[in-house]
């Protein structure tokens, strides 16, 4: 994932803002450790793809 160190795993999700906290709040519940969590903007192109289904135009 962007920025982890090397050797060091992590998680890339998709979700709305307003769900951040509670998925952090079910992998703590499920044990795992949330150092941190970063927004990351999506690219132009995946923002075309999204838009089309992924069909060119």
């Amino acid at each position: 994932p962007l920025g982890a160190p090397e050797g060091e795993r992590g998680i890339d999700a998709r979700m709305p803002r307003e769900r951040v906290p509670q998925a952090v709040a079910a992998l703590a519940a499920a044990g795992v450790e949330v150092f941190g969590v970063e927004r990351q903007a999506s690219s132009l192109e995946e923002i075309f793809l999204e838009v089309t289904g992924g069909e060119t135009v």
